[in-house]
């Protein structure tokens, strides 16, 4: 559901030339999604101890319409029944964009990431160890805080290295 760099399908290797989750949106809208259909437009990745069925997101950033909040919203709530266990990745951009559009009923670039958001039952919040990361996290959280209430969230900081924080870097951070 990234809107804005979606890579996941490059990064696992997959073919991104039919983007599930873009699909699996459409047909949530139309009625016409249920295990079946996600089964048809995910992929497999064998991971070491099994395999996972993996919805590609939009394969360029200005498909961006194609998620809108009520298909994404849809498409989660049938995907529930389909898997165990839902990881979405979503953009990092927690703006609601309904204040700076001048069309109100038009679509919403982050409308997928609060949507996301606002269905999730827990929520991992990633955050890169270098200055500029840690401060943009800071000022993120209060605003992902203010979307998702009282879901749990759990913050993980990556790349962290003393290189970039000096001394005892995860003390630092």
């Amino acid at each position: 559901a990234d809107s804005y760099a979606p890579a996941l399908a490059m990064m696992l290797g997959l073919t991104d030339d039919g983007p599930g989750f873009a699909s699996a949106c459409r047909s949530a809208e139309r009625r016409a999604l249920d295990p079946a259909e996600l089964s048809r437009v995910s992929q497999s990745v064998s991971l070491s101890d099994g395999t996972c069925a993996v919805l590609t997101g939009i394969n360029r950033p200005g498909r961006w319409p194609e998620l809108s909040a009520e298909r994404v919203t849809s498409a989660l709530d049938i995907a529930r029944g389909w898997a165990e266990t839902i990881v979405v990745d979503v953009a990092a951009s927690l703006e609601d964009d309904n204040e700076v559009m001048n069309d109100l009923d038009g679509p919403r670039r982050n409308a997928a990431t609060i949507a996301a958001l606002r269905s999730a039952d827990h929520i991992v919040a990633v955050a890169t160890a270098d200055g500029v990361g840690i401060a943009r996290f800071i000022r993120a959280y209060e605003e992902l805080r203010a979307i998702v209430g009282a879901t749990p969230i759990h913050v993980v900081i990556n790349r962290v290295r003393s290189s970039a924080l000096g001394l005892d870097a995860k003390g630092q951070i």
